[in-house]
């Protein structure tokens, strides 16, 4: 099984994958973890991936072509199952969980 990350921290993910369950189920090739990072996609010098939110307030937002590009260039297969991450919809509570 395949897990490909998008990130703009990928240096996050190296003790997490490298420890425990996770590391010797990539020992034994029953999963691969590919990071990505999404700087890496970006068109500028600087490697900007987030701007203001489109007619203003606080915050800053992602910017759709670093991530649409860094989508495009992962493998395509014919059963491939994305999970994109949001912070819309429900809040994940003890309610819920329960």
């Amino acid at each position: 099984m395949r897990f490909d990350i998008i990130t703009i921290f990928p240096e996050l993910f190296g003790p997490y994958l490298n420890e425990s369950l996770l590391k010797r189920a990539c020992e034994k090739k029953i999963v691969q973890f590919n990071i990505h990072n999404i700087r890496g996609f970006t068109e500028d010098l600087h490697k900007k991936v987030d701007d203001h939110p489109y007619g203003g307030g606080p915050g800053m937002v992602f910017m759709v072509k670093p991530l649409a590009h860094a989508i495009e260039a992962l493998p395509k297969k014919e059963k491939n199952l994305m999970v994109l991450l949001s912070a819309s919809g429900t809040q994940f509570d003890a309610r819920m969980a329960a």
